[in-house]
């Protein structure tokens, strides 16, 4: 029988570490990357009226702080699991409002895109997830990765390791999302 998961416990010890100087250099520019991408593609589309924005596993809030250099927003909202991130979303972002929620269900705003930029991966019902976001927003906007390798696979299968050391617990290729 697998050992099961913790995710609560999982992510507060993975955000201490994960916001250690050593990442902190390589997760600013990620998120900057992200943010050129994001901008590039919703300036080409100008029909889409964006004011209000959740960022879902927002972290450090690193692409918040960015994406909102580049983009104006009347209110912007950051959500995650781990109280350390959001203690540093805090810091790094202050004038977001945060929330220390999952579910989305109990996330009780209504904003104009959610984005789900390399957190998917993270959560044990994706689905649930991203039907819980059709009902707070009308756009949903979605980074992940794609790593479905048969080697990953194999041992997730076999019940050796259900979680990555990057705390991923879902793998996709382009077809299989």
């Amino acid at each position: 029988m697998t050992p099961k998961i913790n995710f609560k416990e999982f992510y507060e010890e993975y955000g201490r570490e994960w916001a250690k100087d050593s990442r902190k250099n390589l997760e600013i520019v990620s998120s900057q990357w992200k943010v050129e991408n994001v901008s590039s593609l919703l300036k080409k589309h100008p029909e889409v009226k964006i004011k209000t924005i959740l960022d879902y596993g927002c972290g450090p809030a690193y692409f918040l702080s960015n994406l909102c250099k580049n983009m104006k927003f009347k209110k912007m909202y950051g959500c995650d699991l781990s109280l350390s991130m959001l203690k540093l979303a805090k810091k790094n972002f202050p004038i977001a409002e945060y929330y220390n929620v999952v579910d989305l269900s109990k996330f009780n705003k209504n904003v104009d895109i959610i984005f789900f930029m390399d957190v998917l991966e993270h959560v044990p019902n994706p689905e649930e997830i991203l039907n819980q976001s059709k009902l707070i927003s009308k756009y949903q906007f979605i980074k992940i990765p794609l790593e479905d390798a048969f080697l990953v696979n194999l041992i997730k299968i076999l019940g050796f390791n259900k979680i990555s050391k990057e705390g991923h617990i879902n793998f996709w290729k382009k077809k299989s999302f």
